[in-house]
């Protein structure tokens, strides 16, 4: 096992969720808020089966990775959600 694997583990989702916040804000503005936020789940939820199934490593970071991905598509609407009431 290498030294950064559980590095790489734990920063993969503040990494994917930093590197899609912009994509869940140009998909909030085009689809809007509650659209957006039903396209992410299935992301969601693949994420966690892949994570609560994982076999190895690999499988786990995969899930990890698109947990990450969801909740950056969700952080954009979800903030703008918060702070306006529109």
């Amino acid at each position: 096992m290498h030294v950064f694997l559980p590095y790489l583990s734990a920063s993969l989702p503040t990494i994917a969720s930093i590197t899609t916040c912009i994509l869940g804000g140009l998909m909030g503005q085009a689809f809007g808020r509650r659209l957006t936020l039903l396209l992410a789940t299935p992301i969601f939820t693949f994420g966690f089966v892949c994570v609560a199934a994982a076999p190895d490593v690999s499988l786990l970071q995969f899930g990890r990775l698109l947990g990450g991905i969801a909740s950056g598509i969700v952080s954009g609407p979800a903030v703008v959600s918060t702070f306006c009431n529109a």
